[in-house]
């Protein structure tokens, strides 16, 4: 009587061949994505800044339009002030006497900046806080873009005047900008991540 044979079986592993391919294939996408950390890291860190500094503005916007009291009994406008010479952070400050001429009116007659020796508040600077960026962020560039010029800044000054509030930006001389816009630039320190935030005299902000 003969007997079948049986079919041999078959060996259901990986050959070598094939565990060579898969590790480097495995070996590629490693490398691809530990050589893309260090750009996701530095992304991510210069839009954190930009966003901070973006919900910063809006609170400063909110304080003044909810009248927030400095000092006792003092209700006064709040801004934000940049400083190429302090790159990697942004001042919130009060401004205690918005009618600097007192006649009574609110215009460009008068100044909204932040002068850190000025003790105007009640014998006090009005300085409210300090907004650090990051260590790995920095402002590379303040501008004013107005009446088709661009002028590069050493400063920018934003101040909300309640009640409405109005905005007023001014320049490093402290001179109010006319029509037009102020431009910041955020980077990472190597400078290969830009940001650039947008400031409108007429008070939209805008990133890009």
């Amino acid at each position: 009587m003969k007997h079948s044979k049986s079919p041999p079986t078959k060996n259901n592993g990986f050959s070598l061949m094939e565990m060579i391919v898969v590790v480097g294939i495995m070996g590629m996408v490693a490398t691809i994505i530990l050589t893309n950390i260090p750009g996701v890291t530095t992304s991510v860190r210069v839009n954190s800044a930009a966003s901070t500094i973006m919900s910063t503005i809006k609170e400063v916007r909110h304080k003044s339009t909810s009248v927030k009291e400095f000092k006792s009994s003092l209700f006064p406008s709040y801004g934000v002030y940049f400083d190429m010479n302090e790159p990697q952070k942004m001042v919130v400050y009060a401004d205690c006497i918005i009618d600097d001429n007192n006649d009574g009116i609110i215009n460009d007659n008068d100044t909204f900046i932040y002068i850190p020796t000025a003790l105007d508040c009640n014998g006090e600077s009005g300085f409210v806080e300090e907004i650090f960026l990051g260590s790995h962020v920095r402002i590379n560039e303040i501008r004013s873009i107005s009446e088709g010029s661009t002028v590069v800044e050493t400063r920018m000054y934003l101040e909300y005047v309640r009640p409405e509030p109005s905005v007023w930006i001014s320049e490093s001389n402290g001179i109010i900008l006319p029509v037009g816009k102020m431009e910041l630039d955020l980077t990472d320190t190597a400078g290969k991540i830009t940001k650039t935030i947008s400031f409108w005299s007429t008070g939209q902000i805008s990133i890009r």
